[in-house]
């Protein structure tokens, strides 16, 4: 299943990080930084959202940034249940794969077709509803990377 690109734009970031490496050759990596931080607003938000039993699947969310973006991801080798945490379906003893209810386990499914819009329980509908909230922090990350490299506000 291919994931649905959910996330929020940051007009002109790549045009800007081509304008801060002529200005400063550190200005990125404090892009970088920073869009960590936004992220890592997010990923917190993420894991206050998913069940606890082990804890596993709720510290599996973390946050990832380069220079020019910045995302969330779950699950990996440590919870690789996440998936079925977030997005349902059924497993266990008796599934056949790609035979939906088959399985001893079954979660609604709230993918694509599913309820909840197809956005999933916690990852999607968090980054919908901190859509504002994202776009502000990396506006002020940003503003403070070109404060750092000495521009002046305008």
């Amino acid at each position: 299943m291919a994931d649905r690109a959910v996330g929020v734009d940051v007009e002109g970031l790549i045009a800007m990080k081509r304008a801060f490496r002529l200005a400063h050759d550190g200005t990125q990596r404090a892009i970088g930084r920073r869009l960590k931080d936004v992220a890592t607003l997010v990923a917190s938000e993420v894991a206050g959202r998913v069940p606890a039993r082990s804890g596993r699947a709720a510290s599996s969310v973390r946050a990832l940034a380069t220079q020019e973006s910045a995302s969330v991801a779950a699950g990996g080798a440590r919870a690789p249940y996440y998936a079925f945490l977030d997005f349902g379906g059924s497993t266990g003893r008796g599934h056949v794969a790609g035979v939906p209810d088959s399985g001893s386990v079954k979660r609604e499914w709230y993918g694509r077709g599913g309820a909840g819009a197809g956005e999933g329980r916690y990852l999607y509908p968090a980054i919908r509803e901190m859509g504002d909230v994202i776009a502000r922090e990396a506006g002020e990350a940003v503003h403070e990377a070109l404060a750092d490299a000495g521009f002046e506000a305008g």
